[in-house]
Order: structure tokens, then sequence, then C-alpha cells
């Protein structure tokens, strides 16, 4: 299913790219729950999840791949499941749009790019199957189960979720507040391929939202693999965070600019 997402220089990039500013919700200390076991810990936090239908924000994007470093200026709109759309602005001037539906992906960028690289997260997001699960990584979001395992460790709380590819993405969650801290998403040799790590919680809406998403790929073999290292990092900082909001008619509807990009039903 996510097989072929194996670097951040694609989408990964791009969508936390929109997602991560700190800023002005409040900053109250989020809310603690009892411990009774893993099962409740996720079954509260899916009930919680379902409730977010709508995310709106401001966006500061820092991109690394290999020795180009690249800032911008965003917004970024969501619905879940499966929609989402990225501007990006540098010294006023569009320089990306991104919009993913349900039914395809489409992106342009100012250097009139075609496309995102073969490989990277946007193949998978080709995938209508992997779109949910996709975007709720990049949001901050939780994913939806079944998670296979459960480990408990101090106060860390460990789920694994395998997929069809035979990968497994592994949630890392902070036991006393129920909140992600790390998305892991893992080859069938046990190698880090890519991960996504959130903080700097607020609560938004009575919801505990991370307004920082710091996301890296590693090379050939992934992480701990001793092949090749990072091959991308992007962090994101978000502002002026709204969940569950109204959204304008057209939200989504891509410019008529932006290439449709082509996918597979894998």
């Amino acid at each position: 299913m996510l097989r072929r997402a194996a670097t951040t220089t694609g989408l990964i990039m791009l969508l936390l790219s929109a997602i991560v500013v700190g800023g002005c919700a409040a900053t109250d200390p989020l809310p603690r729950h009892a411990w009774v076991d893993a099962d409740h810990a996720l079954a509260l936090m899916a009930e919680r999840g379902a409730k977010v239908e709508t995310l709106t924000a401001r966006c500061a994007v820092a991109m690394r791949s290999g020795h180009e470093d690249v800032t911008f200026d965003g917004a970024v709109v969501a619905r879940l499941p499966h929609d989402l759309r990225l501007r990006g602005w540098k010294f006023d001037r569009a320089v990306i749009d991104l919009t993913i539906r349900e039914d395809g992906v489409w992106f342009w960028t100012a250097q009139q790019r075609e496309s995102l690289e073969s490989g990277s997260m946007l193949d998978a997001m080709n995938n209508p199957r992997a779109r949910g699960t996709g975007l709720a990584m990049v949001i901050g979001a939780m994913v939806d189960g079944p998670w296979h395992q459960t480990e408990v460790q101090g106060d860390e709380l460990t789920a694994t979720q395998m997929l069809d590819s035979g990968w497994q993405l592994q949630a890392t969650i902070d036991r006393p507040t129920l909140t992600i801290s790390r998305y892991a998403l893992i080859d069938g040799d046990g190698h880090v391929v890519q991960q996504v790590r959130l903080d700097r919680y607020v609560m938004v809406n009575d919801m505990p939202w991370p307004m920082r998403i710091v996301a890296e790929g590693y090379g050939r073999g992934g992480r701990g693999s001793g092949v090749g290292g990072a091959s991308g990092q992007i962090v994101v900082r978000l502002s002026d965070v709204s969940l569950n909001e109204g959204l304008a008619d057209g939200a989504f509807n891509p410019p008529r600019r932006a290439i449709r990009q082509n996918g597979d039903e894998r």
C-alpha cells in the first residue's frame, strides 16, 4: 500500500510543509488521562480523532534535500479523510499548489515541474486506499486501525499496524496525554523508511494538536541499515489553526495550470 513511499523529497515534505507553525493557540497544559490499558487508550484516541472533520491553518515550511534548503510561507485546508489543499508563497509570489482529493492528485510549481519524484509518498497518495492513512499522518491525526500489536514501556505506548505491502506503520504515543509523538514507516527488513515527529501540542477547540511536524526520509535500506542517510527533512510550523469550521466552495478545486498526477490502484 505504501511500499513506494521511500523519501520525503516528494509529497510528505510538501504536505508536512503545510502543517506546522507555533503560534496563536492557547498554551494551557494538555489534559491527562487515567491509564486503563492499550485498547482503551486507542479507542479514546480514535473517538477523539473522529471529531475532526476539517482543518485550516497558516504555516511556515523549511525543507532540506541534499544540499538544497527551501523555505516558504503557506496555507493549508483539509477535509478528512481524503481532501487536502496546500498553497505556498515566497515573497508574496505563488510557488506551489498541491491538491489531493478522493478522485486524484494535482500539482503545480512556479518552475512548471510536471510531477513529483517517482518513489515519493505522492505515489502512494495516488492509491485511493492509502490517502486516508497518509493525510492523517501528515496533519497529526490518528490513523484508523486496526492496530495489530501494542507495547507499553514507561510513559510510551507503541502501536503497530500491518500494511498490505508487508510493511509496518508504527505510532509512538505519550500515555499521560494520549498524543502521538512519532509515526514511522518500516520496511520488510525492519528499517525505518520514513518518520514523522510531532510535538509542541496545544489545545485547539478542546483538541490536542501538534504545532510542529518534522518529517524525515532515508536513503536506500532505510534508517539503521548502514546504507545511505537521511535523504530529506521538512520542518513545518503551524499558526492560526482552526478545526471543524466551514470551508469555502471550491476549496479543493485545483488551479487550471495544475497537472494531474498519474497513479494506479496498486
